[in-house]
């Protein structure tokens, strides 16, 4: 609602705390991130995807002028 009412897109950051566990309470000292606590994550986690062994190609664009 806040994004449709403001008309702009609302995003979240959202970044690994090696260290904590849910709950924990996380304080930033910057003026743009709200403090908040660790949020769960349901599934394997980053662990998980890591020892898949999945690969991503990545295919550069080649401009030809």
């Amino acid at each position: 609602m806040l994004a449709s009412r403001l008309h702009k897109p609302l995003t979240a950051r959202l970044m690994p705390l090696p260290g904590l566990a849910a709950g924990d309470p996380v304080t930033f000292d910057f003026p743009y991130f709200a403090d908040s606590r660790v949020m769960s994550v349901a599934g394997s986690g980053v662990t998980g995807l890591i020892a898949q062994g999945t690969r991503f190609g990545i295919n550069p664009v080649i401009s030809k002028k």
